[in-house]
Protein backbone atom coordinates (compact mmCIF):
# COMPACT_ATOMS: atom_id res chain seq x y z
CA UNK A 1 0.00 0.00 0.00
CA UNK A 2 1.29 3.44 -1.02
CA UNK A 3 1.20 6.03 1.98
CA UNK A 4 0.24 9.80 1.00
CA UNK A 5 3.80 10.82 1.63
CA UNK A 6 5.11 8.28 -0.69
CA UNK A 7 2.79 9.37 -3.51
CA UNK A 8 3.46 12.89 -3.08
CA UNK A 9 7.39 11.80 -3.37
CA UNK A 10 6.33 9.47 -6.73
CA UNK A 11 4.08 12.33 -8.20
CA UNK A 12 6.98 14.71 -7.41
CA UNK A 13 9.67 12.79 -8.81
CA UNK A 14 7.64 11.94 -11.96
CA UNK A 15 6.85 15.58 -12.27
CA UNK A 16 10.79 16.36 -12.47
CA UNK A 17 11.48 13.25 -14.32
CA UNK A 18 9.09 14.58 -17.04
CA UNK A 19 10.40 17.96 -16.92
CA UNK A 20 14.08 17.02 -17.39
CA UNK A 21 13.24 14.55 -20.31
CA UNK A 22 11.53 17.43 -22.18
CA UNK A 23 14.53 19.47 -21.63
CA UNK A 24 16.98 17.15 -22.54
CA UNK A 25 15.35 15.89 -25.77
CA UNK A 26 15.01 19.86 -26.75
CA UNK A 27 18.50 21.54 -26.12
CA UNK A 28 21.12 22.57 -28.20
CA UNK A 29 23.41 22.44 -25.74
CA UNK A 30 25.28 19.41 -25.42
CA UNK A 31 25.90 19.63 -21.68
CA UNK A 32 22.61 20.60 -20.93
CA UNK A 33 21.79 17.75 -22.60
CA UNK A 34 23.56 15.62 -20.49
CA UNK A 35 22.50 17.27 -17.26
CA UNK A 36 19.02 16.72 -17.79
CA UNK A 37 18.91 13.41 -19.00
CA UNK A 38 21.40 12.67 -15.79
CA UNK A 39 19.06 14.02 -13.67
CA UNK A 40 15.79 12.48 -15.85
CA UNK A 41 17.21 9.11 -15.49
CA UNK A 42 17.64 9.53 -11.90
CA UNK A 43 14.37 11.11 -11.02
CA UNK A 44 12.78 8.11 -12.34
CA UNK A 45 14.95 5.68 -10.43
CA UNK A 46 13.41 7.32 -7.17
CA UNK A 47 9.73 6.62 -8.19
CA UNK A 48 11.05 2.85 -8.62
CA UNK A 49 12.98 3.26 -5.29
CA UNK A 50 9.57 4.97 -3.41
CA UNK A 51 7.53 2.24 -5.26
CA UNK A 52 9.78 -0.29 -3.94
CA UNK A 53 9.85 1.00 -0.28
CA UNK A 54 6.19 0.71 -1.04
CA UNK A 55 6.17 -3.15 -1.87
CA UNK A 56 4.45 -2.92 -5.51
CA UNK A 57 7.39 -3.54 -7.48
CA UNK A 58 10.22 -5.33 -4.71
CA UNK A 59 10.59 -6.88 -1.27
CA UNK A 60 9.18 -3.46 0.37
CA UNK A 61 12.52 -2.89 2.24
CA UNK A 62 14.50 0.74 1.89
CA UNK A 63 16.24 0.80 -0.87
CA UNK A 64 19.42 2.83 -1.15
CA UNK A 65 20.01 5.94 -3.34
CA UNK A 66 22.65 6.15 -5.55
CA UNK A 67 25.12 9.48 -5.17
CA UNK A 68 27.13 10.83 -7.66
CA UNK A 69 26.00 9.78 -11.63
CA UNK A 70 24.80 13.78 -12.70
CA UNK A 71 28.17 14.55 -11.79
CA UNK A 72 29.90 11.41 -13.26
CA UNK A 73 27.79 11.79 -16.72
CA UNK A 74 29.23 15.72 -17.16
CA UNK A 75 33.11 14.45 -16.45
CA UNK A 76 32.19 11.94 -18.66
CA UNK A 77 31.33 14.67 -20.79
CA UNK A 78 34.39 16.83 -19.94
CA UNK A 79 36.88 13.75 -20.69
CA UNK A 80 35.02 13.51 -24.16
CA UNK A 81 35.61 17.32 -24.80
CA UNK A 82 38.48 19.62 -25.14
CA UNK A 83 38.84 23.24 -23.89
CA UNK A 84 37.76 24.55 -28.04
CA UNK A 85 34.39 22.83 -28.17
CA UNK A 86 33.72 23.36 -24.28
CA UNK A 87 34.41 27.38 -24.57
CA UNK A 88 31.48 27.24 -28.02
CA UNK A 89 28.94 26.43 -25.15
CA UNK A 90 26.88 28.76 -23.82
CA UNK A 91 23.43 29.20 -21.22
CA UNK A 92 21.22 28.06 -23.59
CA UNK A 93 17.84 27.96 -21.43
CA UNK A 94 18.50 29.93 -18.11
CA UNK A 95 14.86 29.26 -17.20
CA UNK A 96 15.19 25.46 -17.25
CA UNK A 97 18.22 25.70 -15.13
CA UNK A 98 16.28 28.28 -12.95
CA UNK A 99 12.88 26.18 -12.57
CA UNK A 100 15.13 22.90 -12.14
CA UNK A 101 16.64 24.30 -9.38
CA UNK A 102 13.72 25.41 -7.60
CA UNK A 103 12.19 21.96 -8.42
CA UNK A 104 15.09 20.24 -6.33
CA UNK A 105 14.32 23.36 -3.72
CA UNK A 106 10.76 21.88 -3.29
CA UNK A 107 11.79 18.35 -3.53
CA UNK A 108 14.35 19.09 -0.19
CA UNK A 109 12.09 20.62 1.64
CA UNK A 110 9.47 17.98 1.19
CA UNK A 111 11.96 15.20 2.13
CA UNK A 112 12.87 16.60 5.03
CA UNK A 113 9.00 17.43 6.36
CA UNK A 114 8.10 13.51 5.56
CA UNK A 115 11.42 12.27 7.11
CA UNK A 116 10.27 14.57 10.61
CA UNK A 117 6.13 13.55 9.53
CA UNK A 118 6.63 9.51 8.99
CA UNK A 119 6.44 7.33 12.07
CA UNK A 120 8.23 4.65 9.53
CA UNK A 121 11.93 4.60 10.00
CA UNK A 122 12.15 2.87 6.32
CA UNK A 123 10.43 5.96 5.21
CA UNK A 124 12.05 8.23 7.13
CA UNK A 125 15.83 6.59 6.28
CA UNK A 126 14.35 6.59 2.71
CA UNK A 127 13.08 10.21 2.89
CA UNK A 128 16.55 11.38 4.58
CA UNK A 129 18.53 10.02 1.48
CA UNK A 130 16.32 11.30 -1.00
CA UNK A 131 16.74 14.70 0.24
CA UNK A 132 20.69 14.31 0.16
CA UNK A 133 20.40 13.40 -3.08
CA UNK A 134 18.36 16.22 -4.20
CA UNK A 135 20.59 18.19 -2.30
CA UNK A 136 23.32 16.94 -4.99
CA UNK A 137 21.49 17.63 -7.70
CA UNK A 138 20.87 21.30 -6.83
CA UNK A 139 24.57 21.58 -6.38
CA UNK A 140 25.01 20.18 -9.97
CA UNK A 141 22.73 22.57 -11.32
CA UNK A 142 23.95 25.60 -9.72
CA UNK A 143 27.82 24.05 -10.61
CA UNK A 144 26.78 23.55 -14.40
CA UNK A 145 24.33 26.48 -14.64
CA UNK A 146 27.48 29.24 -12.97
CA UNK A 147 30.05 27.49 -15.50
CA UNK A 148 27.84 28.25 -18.30
CA UNK A 149 26.64 31.51 -17.74
CA UNK A 150 29.50 32.93 -14.91
CA UNK A 151 32.69 31.22 -16.71
CA UNK A 152 35.07 34.02 -15.37
CA UNK A 153 33.39 33.82 -12.05
CA UNK A 154 33.77 29.81 -11.74
CA UNK A 155 37.10 29.83 -12.70
CA UNK A 156 37.66 32.07 -9.23
CA UNK A 157 35.48 30.16 -6.97
CA UNK A 158 36.99 28.02 -4.56
CA UNK A 159 38.01 24.29 -5.65
CA UNK A 160 35.95 22.78 -2.56
CA UNK A 161 32.58 24.73 -4.11
CA UNK A 162 33.07 23.30 -7.62
CA UNK A 163 33.88 20.39 -10.10
CA UNK A 164 37.73 21.31 -10.43
CA UNK A 165 37.91 18.95 -13.15
CA UNK A 166 35.79 20.79 -15.29
CA UNK A 167 38.73 23.29 -15.69
CA UNK A 168 40.86 20.48 -17.76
Amino acid sequence: MITEALRAAIDLEQRGHDYYADIAAHADNPLTKVVFSSLADEELQHVERAKQLCGESGAGESPSVLLGSVQDAVRAMFEESDWSKRKTWHMDNAAAYEYAAELERQSIVLYGGLADETESSAERGFFLRLQEEEMGHLSALQNVCNYLDHTADWFASEEIQVWNWMNM
